[in-house]
């Protein structure tokens, strides 16, 4: 057996398969040989038996014509009827004729052909004694009577009895001794049907046997083989290169000579070269790693630098700039007022190349990150036009602006972006043209929803073969330019890098001398709303009419603070000064305030981590406004995330601190906290939780969550849905009940009274019970009542946010997450 398989492993795989058709095909033509042979005999068998049959019925027919001679003899003497003659002589002409035939079919057998000679000789014999006595009768009726009349007597005794007894006996044996032939064949012909059936059966059961042997043998010593090959490969395609390389070590597997040795062979050489190309790439990999880890240091280092750097020249820089508009806008001597205005206009001028080199390291780190925010088009427009408007003056040239965009119209976007590429425009507008104008044109595709940006100036122009490089970083038309012009080289840069990252495209069209046009093609989607008063107010640009507001200054660097209280104090505000976030923490505490301005890099507590705790442990809602020099959005994010309203960069610019502190205390009217840039003020207001009762909160006491203590997961689901839900239904409280709207009214205090009920928080079930009767009988509630209800969501808000974060705390410690 060992040799045979031996034998089959090293035939080529054609032969391996010919070898496992060829053995049922072999066996199947065995069987179908011994079947034919089989059947030729039952067929033979078959026709000796015809022609025994045959020969019997002749010897039958013979046997009958001696009876017929008989009787005929006997019928003719006792009745003398011609008839009777007739079927004697008839017999007697149709023997010779019988015999004859019959001695040929059995001249296969000699003994029975020996009988049939005697037969034939007596009755020869016998026919001798008639035709001594007369000639052969004729076919007339009166003949064959006297033919008759000459034939010996049929006595017992007489010679032609004897014969005639002979003869009958000697044909009785001859068809004894066939029917025994018959017997015989039959048994023959059925034992070659048995063969055949035999054959049939165990040949098909032989040839299923082995032709399943030969299947198996080879299915197994193939499958055993491929398997591994299998394997290999999927340990391989899973990166588990060794184990693959291990299991094609064996060399029995690729020991033979037929194709899947070979091709594993081949296998094993490629899984070893992978496995050592794996090795060296997983070495390179990690030295890349390494490097990597390198460079995200350095690339780290380098923004710490530059935040750093920011924050270093910038807040001296704020001073400067502060302290030379204080002077400029209290000194009435004109040389003082000129000179100020020089260190405002280079203070400026330093501000900007620090904003482009800051903006553009950014951009090349892929850490500036688009807002998304409505807004109307004067938005962008305005600081823009306002401080560029003296420069074109100055320039003797005309700044102009066509806004073809409806004063209705809303764009979503990055309104502080969009106003940096349009001031980058406008400003190297103005500065290449000496003469002429410079056209800021403003309009919406609204076919392909797209906002478009035109700045046309009539200045120097741009050559054709410079156009390519002005978007490249430190780059200009030339060298001369740089020199007669000034600048960085950055501007365009960025606003070439800030359109892609807005997935637009900027077109340039120039000829030098002549002029040239920016043309900005940007995705937008834009909205239409119904103009109110303060709509129209905010586009016409009025002056704003700020409430007086007791505001905090946080800041450790005593100029930066002088500066921004005169700010404060200019725009009618009362301002105290904290020098870090411990001390303002203290005052924030003891007194009131309407607004908190928030330094960031302070001693003691930063500003990141004093607004921290103002949110999470005072649990004040005071306005916080980030006010610091790092311009990344790391700072700015982690402001945010802390509590921060707004965060704003140093130095103070009216425009920006005027929309944070609209948008600040809108939102505080629409969440029903009262704003106190309005002169309607609702006697319904959100006051801090530190100034309520706390111990009036019901939501640490619910069954329903105590229930749940385990289940942190569901847990934060049932009580971040409350905390969100109670948070939106406060201004709706409010609204409806200013408005007189019972069912709004009702609507909600029914929401309320409803979670209030799914856990069991009986004090304020009551009191919205209470006051949703009044709202469904279109009673007037008071407003104490529904301050008082406020209140206790107010209260189950916080302690809400508390359960959160300790269930949070406890669910990222079962995750493992520290």
């Amino acid at each position: 057996m060992t040799a045979i398989t031996h034998w089959f492993d090293n035939i080529s795989l054609k032969v391996k398969f010919l070898f496992c058709v060829f053995i049922p095909i072999s066996l199947v033509l065995v069987v179908s040989t011994t079947v034919y042979h089989n059947t030729q005999s039952l067929l033979s068998d078959n026709g000796w038996v015809n022609h025994t049959h045959k020969a019997i019925g002749r010897a039958e027919e013979l046997l009958s014509l001696v009876d017929k001679m008989e009787y005929g003899h006997r019928g003719a003497v006792l009745t003398d009827e011609n008839s009777f003659a007739e079927k004697f002589t008839y017999a007697l002409a149709a023997w010779p004729n019988k015999i004859a035939t019959l001695t040929n079919q059995v001249d296969d057998n000699p003994e029975q052909v020996q009988r049939l000679n005697y037969i034939n000789k007596l009755h020869k014999q016998w026919l001798s004694l008639v035709s001594n006595e007369v000639n052969h009768p004729s076919n007339s009726r009166s003949s064959n009577l006297a033919f008759m009349e000459h034939v010996p007597k049929d006595t017992e005794g007489s010679e032609y009895a004897k014969i005639k007894r002979e003869i009958k006996s000697e044909l009785t044996k001859f068809i004894r001794i066939e029917k025994k032939l018959i017997y015989k064949r039959i048994n023959a012909s059925k034992e070659s049907a048995d063969k055949t059936t035999y054959t049939l059966i165990f040949g098909s059961l032989l040839i299923i046997m082995i032709s399943s042997l030969v299947a198996i043998m080879a299915s197994h010593r193939l499958n055993k083989r491929l398997k591994i090959l299998l394997l290999a490969s999927n340990e391989m395609k899973d990166l588990n290169l060794a184990r693959g390389v291990n299991m094609l070590q064996n060399k029995a597997y690729f020991r033979t000579k037929d194709e899947i040795s070979t091709l594993t062979s081949s296998f094993y050489s490629l899984a070893q070269t992978l496995q050592g190309s794996y090795k060296e790439m997983e070495l390179k990999n990690r030295r890349l790693e390494e490097e990597k880890r390198k460079a995200e240091k350095a690339t780290q280092a380098k923004s710490d630098f530059l935040s750093t750097m920011s924050h270093e020249i910038r807040t001296p820089l704020n001073g400067v700039l502060g302290l030379a508009q204080i002077i400029k806008d209290e000194s009435k001597e004109a040389s003082t007022i000129e000179h100020s205005t020089i260190i405002l206009e280079s203070g400026q001028h330093l501000l900007t190349i620090l904003n482009d080199i800051l903006d553009y390291s950014k951009i090349e780190e892929n850490k500036l990150t688009l807002e998304q925010e409505f807004f109307d088009v004067d938005r962008i427009l305005n600081p823009v036009l306002k401080p560029l408007s003296q420069l074109a003056s100055d320039k003797g040239i005309s700044l102009k602006a066509h806004n073809k965009i409806p004063e209705n119209t809303l764009l979503l976007g990055d309104r502080n972006r969009l106003t940096q590429i349009l001031f980058n425009l406008t400003g190297n507008a103005i500065k290449f043209t000496s003469h002429g104008s410079v056209i800021i044109d403003l309009y919406l595709h609204k076919a392909s929803n797209r906002f478009v940006i035109s700045v046309i100036d009539s200045g120097i122009g741009i050559p054709i073969d410079k156009q390519r490089n002005i978007f490249k970083s430190f780059e200009q038309a030339d060298t001369s330019t740089t020199r007669k012009y000034g600048g960085t080289g950055l501007g365009l840069a960025i606003v070439s890098k800030l359109v892609s990252l807005m997935k637009g495209h900027i077109d340039l069209e120039s000829k030098e001398g002549e002029g040239s046009t920016f043309t900005i093609t940007l995705p937008m989607e834009w909205k239409e709303q119904a103009l109110s008063p303060q709509l129209i107010q905010d586009s016409a640009h009025r002056d704003i009419d700020y409430p007086k507001l007791h505001v905090l200054i946080v800041d450790d660097n005593k100029v930066n603070g002088i500066v921004a209280r005169n700010f404060c104090t200019r725009l009618g505000f009362t301002v105290e000064l904290a020098e870090n976030g411990k001390i303002a923490i203290a005052m924030l505490s003891e007194k009131d305030f309407d607004l908190v301005i928030m330094d960031n890099h302070m001693p003691e507590m930063n500003g990141i981590e004093c607004t921290h705790y103002i949110r999470d442990q005072l649990s004040s809602d005071v306005i916080i406004f980030a006010y610091t020099a790092d311009v990344f959005d790391e700072p700015h994010k982690a402001f945010l995330r802390a509590g921060a309203n707004a965060v704003l960069t140093k130095p103070l610019q009216e425009q920006s601190f005027a929309d944070a502190l609209q948008t600040a205390f809108a939102k505080r009217k629409e969440s029903g906290l009262g704003s106190p840039i309005t002169s309607n003020v609702t006697s319904i207001v959100r006051k801090p939780i530190r100034k309520l009762k706390v111990t009036e909160e019901e939501l640490s006491n619910s069954q329903v969550l105590q229930e749940m203590a385990d289940d942190h997961s569901g847990l934060i689901a049932i009580v971040e849905t409350l905390v969100n839900d109670f948070r939106n239904l406060i201004p709706s409280l409010v609204e409806t009940h200013e408005g007189e709207n019972h069912d709004g009214l009702r609507s909600a205090l029914h929401s309320v009274k409803g979670m209030a009920m799914s856990l069991h928080m009986n004090n304020l079930t009551e009191l919205a019970v209470q006051l949703e009767e009044k709202a469904i009988n279109k009673e007037s509630i008071e407003t104490e009542k529904l301050q008082k209800l406020i209140n206790l969501m107010l209260i189950n808000i916080s302690e809400g946010e508390n359960i959160v974060r300790i269930a949070s705390r406890h669910l990222n410690k079962d995750k493992g997450v520290s």
